[in-house]
């Protein structure tokens, strides 16, 4: 996937509280869904745990490049890494990491 833009990073929130933050969006078609990859505080980092990704800036936006929008919030899920299980099972066990 071809990235053009900036770099970006996005809010992750808990019970209203900022808890980590978003580095990385974009759809997977091999999971057939809206990923974002980021860090999270590792008090929530449990897999199952639900948070909120905050996409877009505050505004108005400190930054030239960045057009008037509407902040958007999403409901995420914390997943492991990697996400595939055949990667954090077969992968890292033929090459002696667990």
């Amino acid at each position: 996937m071809s990235l053009y833009d900036t770099f970006h990073a996005d809010r992750v929130e808990a019970n209203g509280k900022v808890v980590g933050m978003s580095t990385w969006t974009g759809y997977s078609a091999n999971e057939r869904a809206m990923l974002s990859l980021g860090t999270i505080d590792a008090k929530l980092a449990a897999p199952g745990t639900e948070v909120i990704v905050v996409w877009g800036e505050d505004k108005p936006s400190s930054k030239a490049q960045v057009e008037d929008h509407v902040q958007f919030k999403i409901r995420a899920t914390v997943m492991p890494a990697p996400l595939v299980e055949t990667a954090r099972t077969v992968y890292r066990s033929d090459a002696g990491v667990k």
